[in-house]
Parts: C-alpha cells; sequence; structure tokens
C-alpha cells in the first residue's frame, strides 16, 4: 500500500496519531535525506494538517496547510482545506479567496466548487449581519 493509501486508511478508522506517526515519519525522511520532491512535502503536510482539523485543532492545521503551500504554491487541496478551516471559523472572507485559489487551480473539481458556493453564501450572511 502507498503512503497516501496507508494514511487514508488511519484516516478512515480514526487512527490519528498512527496517521499522524507516519507523516511525521514521512517528513523527516523527506527532509533529512532530500530525497522528497516540493509537491511531496506539500502532500505530506496537507495530511498533517487533515489530522489536526479531524482533532479540531484548527490553528494547528491552518499552520500545517500553510506550509503545504510554501513547498507547493499549486497545491489546490491544501487551499481548499485552509479555506474549509476558515469556513468553520467564521472567516468567510478568507474561506472565500482559499476556495476561489483551489476552484482557480482545479476548476472542475465539484468538491472545490461545492466549498466555494457554500463559502461565499457564509460570506453573504456575514455581511448580511453587520
Amino acid at each position: 500500500m502507498d503512503f497516501d493509501g496507508k494514511i487514508l486508511g488511519y484516516m478512515k478508522c480514526r487512527r490519528f496519531q498512527d496517521a499522524e506517526k507516519l507523516i511525521l515519519d514521512q517528513i523527516n525522511t523527506l527532509e533529512k535525506n532530500g530525497s522528497g520532491s516540493r509537491k511531496d512535502l506539500a502532500s505530506a503536510y496537507n495530511w498533517l494538517g487533515l489530522c489536526r482539523y479531524r482533532a479540531v485543532e484548527f490553528d494547528e492545521a491552518q499552520q500545517h496547510f500553510n506550509t503545504a503551500i510554501q513547498h507547493d504554491s499549486a497545491c489546490a487541496q491544501a487551499y481548499y482545506n485552509r479555506g474549509t478551516v476558515c469556513y468553520r471559523m467564521g472567516k468567510s472572507d478568507k474561506a472565500v479567496a482559499d476556495m476561489e485559489m483551489a476552484v482557480h487551480l482545479e476548476p472542475h473539481n465539484e468538491e472545490f466548487l461545492l466549498g466555494l458556493t457554500s463559502a461565499k453564501k457564509l460570506q453573504k450572511l456575514s455581511k448580511n449581519n453587520q
């Protein structure tokens, strides 16, 4: 089973600590050996962000998504995930900006399009309540 498959398996079983350990080991290996591409590191940090998101550690999740984007500015999934965190925190303007970037990078991704629509609704409600 490949790295992503193992992480996904742990996540589905709600074994977040096991997933985090595997991800951190992968990050350490990639950074130590210099063997990982920026995309590999972005993917690992994105997974780490997802673990923190599932643990409702939104600030930490955002930090990991930021790091993923620093490694690969074309990582649409990290923008989407960071936007989802912003959405959950009620930061509608930031959520919309991240969702728009995710859709820009992957315009046919249905999940991203739906997320953008939801974020825009929240943004509209937020502005109406001011």
